[in-house]
């Protein structure tokens, strides 16, 4: 019965001091939560951005991998000067 007795005065003398603990921690954790619901709606956005600039970039691969095939089948310097003037801005 001695046992149980400084528990009894610990229970009910901290029971407000949990109950304020719970609840900031459920706040600290919708606060994750809507951290992380923002980025997942931000994910289509982002796979669409990476779309656009692949497209460009494979564009600009095939006219520059075009633009040294042309320069490296000149034969000779004037053939060379004209496949450089045609060279794609970057």
């Amino acid at each position: 019965m001695l046992s149980l007795l400084p528990f009894t005065r610990f229970l009910p003398a901290n029971y407000n001091k949990f109950v304020k603990m719970d609840v900031a921690i459920k706040a600290a954790w919708s606060q994750v939560e809507n951290q992380l619901q923002r980025r997942y709606d931000l994910i289509p956005n982002l796979v669409e951005t990476v779309k656009g600039f692949a497209k460009q970039e494979k564009s600009v691969f095939v006219e520059v991998t075009n633009a040294r095939a042309k320069v490296g089948g000149a034969g000779n310097i004037p053939d060379k000067i004209a496949a450089n003037i045609n060279y794609p801005a970057l």
